[in-house]
């Protein structure tokens, strides 16, 4: 009766080859394990050949060897050649199935700990085949101290491909050998992949991490699904995230493990926003560092798109303000330099993502306007051409809604003015023509009490300044900006005459002087 659960691959040696071996065990090791770090290829695939041969046979004698074959097996596990490799691999599962875990892995535990290296970490995955689940959920302080090995940051962080790969494989074995049993210790497999993931450049391992985690979602928590199992485990995560939150760098795993949950926990992540909110307040302090604020309003960004319905307008509305005020606002005031300026552009563009979603409620931050229209003012004249386009459209969104303009009276209105015309010299055609756009928005914006009397030089200025690009060679914005004026003259009250009498003052000077009555013609009738 075989006293060990057997490799079913193998078939058990006869009694007397195994007493054989078991006799001269002694005087072959030493040999084989010189053999296997010779510089002789061919010598160390034969030692390593045998070495399986006689793990296979030896059985449960190879244990007074152990230490010093471990050892020998970890270096011939990043041997350059496949078969090298392949035959310690069957070694070791030999390996597995005749000694105890607790034997093996606290010979190991120690270099695992103080030197942490990529054959140190091959010798777990082999060596578990052997174990049952029973074996490892009874060694409850040996399972622990292994998962604190693989979540140490020497490997998690490590971005050599073939120590990612190790990882994961580990904790696919797991996942495959214990199941359901597994859910104790579900959320650190779960951190491991997660981290995997955050970190992974290459493709197919990034796709073989989804799949792991989606197999830890159907075989351990009973076929449900990998949203349940991120709603399962968030509350645990986020309380990890937080207690770092304040020593996030830009190379700080647990960032990129922030980024990564929420890009796959998608439309779940509107049950935990709370705590998303709450650790980018933290992480998008002004004295932060530049590319954390600069990648949290892109999260920012594809946060609203995953949870982004008129179902949700409830769940997100409290937390608005406080993205703006906190999050995106202080990320918009202008600082010298390039990365000031990415941070910048990437800030106006989350805000008119924000203004976008179906779930924004300008309603709700009403408060915010006055403020969010200076911030968007001083981001007009920006260098970058995508920062100033982006701001005319959030001022264009702005002017268009009734609880946004509300807070603003007209007084404050007017002093916008100056710098909406500016961007009409602005060296792009296509601002020109989207800030005039804008300008329509605006001159509807104007609350009914507005007097004429009290605006009318102001009005003069934005006559002359419109007649003026009326006058373009470009015929587009001709006529962009003929309607803009029909809007002004006709929108404002009793504004028309001081417009009419603007363009009959310049219309000599227009290069198209019939457009000049046209435009007359129009006023009047629409007055």
């Amino acid at each position: 009766m075989c006293p060990f659960v057997y490799n079913i691959s193998l078939t058990r040696p006869n009694l007397g080859c195994r007493e054989l071996v078991k006799r001269n065990l002694i005087r072959i090791l030493p040999a084989i394990r010189n053999d296997l770090t010779d510089w002789v290829v061919s010598g160390r695939i034969k030692a390593s050949q045998l070495l399986t041969i006689l793990s296979w046979q030896a059985e449960e004698t190879i244990t007074q060897h152990l230490e010093d074959t471990l050892q020998v097996c970890s270096k011939a596990l990043v041997d350059d050649e496949s078969i090298v490799r392949e035959q310690i691999n069957k070694t070791l599962i030999n390996i597995g199935y005749f000694v105890s875990i607790n034997i093996w892995f606290n010979l190991i535990r120690s270099h695992l700990e103080q030197t942490p290296t990529l054959g140190l970490l091959r010798l777990i995955a082999p060596l578990l085949i052997g174990v049952t689940c029973d074996e490892l959920i009874q060694s409850e302080k040996i399972f622990d101290q292994l998962l604190t090995i693989i979540l140490k940051t020497e490997y998690t962080d490590n971005l050599q491909l073939p120590i990612q790969n190790e990882l994961l494989r580990i904790c696919r074995l797991l996942i495959e050998k214990c199941q359901h049993q597994l859910e104790p210790y579900a959320y650190r497999i779960f951190k491991c992949i997660l981290s995997l993931l955050s970190i992974a450049e290459n493709d197919e391992l990034k796709q073989q991490c989804k799949q792991t985690l989606n197999d830890l979602a159907l075989n351990t928590f009973e076929n449900s699904s990998l949203n349940v199992m991120y709603e399962k485990f968030a509350s645990q995560l986020f309380d990890d995230l937080k207690q770092t939150s304040n020593d996030w760098l830009r190379s700080t795993r647990d960032r990129f493990i922030f980024e990564t949950f929420i890009m796959q926990a998608g439309s779940s992540n509107r049950f935990f926003l709370k705590d998303i909110i709450e650790i980018l307040r933290m992480v998008m302090k002004s004295d932060r560092d530049p590319e954390i604020r600069n990648q949290c309003l892109l999260i920012i960004a594809n946060l609203l798109q995953f949870i982004d319905d008129t179902d949700t307008k409830l769940i997100i509305s409290p937390y608005l303000k406080i993205l703006i005020d906190e999050c995106i606002l202080p990320n918009m005031q202008w600082k010298a330099g390039r990365t000031a300026a990415a941070i910048r552009a990437t800030a106006i563009a989350t805000l008119w993502s924000l203004f976008q979603a179906k779930s924004f409620s300008f309603e709700q931050c009403a408060s915010s306007m006055k403020e969010i229209l200076l911030a968007v003012l001083g981001m007009l004249d920006d260098d970058d051409r995508l920062t100033r386009m982006n701001s005319c459209y959030v001022l264009q969104a702005l002017f268009s809604n009734d609880d946004a303009i509300r807070t603003i009276d007209n007084d404050q209105l007017h002093k916008v003015y100056p710098d909406l015309l500016k961007r009409l010299d602005d060296i792009s055609d296509d601002i020109r023509l989207i800030i005039c756009s804008t300008l329509n928005a605006y001159v509807q914006s104007f609350h009914r009490n507005f007097n004429i009397e009290l605006y009318r030089s102001h009005l003069e200025d934005i006559a002359k300044i419109l007649l003026i690009h009326m006058d373009d060679q470009n015929s587009q914005i001709q006529n962009v900006v003929f309607d803009t004026i029909i809007q002004f003259a006709t929108q404002l009250e009793n504004a028309s005459e001081t417009f009419i009498n603007e363009i009959r003052n310049v219309k000599h000077k227009h290069r198209n002087q019939t457009l000049c009555d046209t435009l007359i013609e129009r006023i009047q009738q629409l007055k």
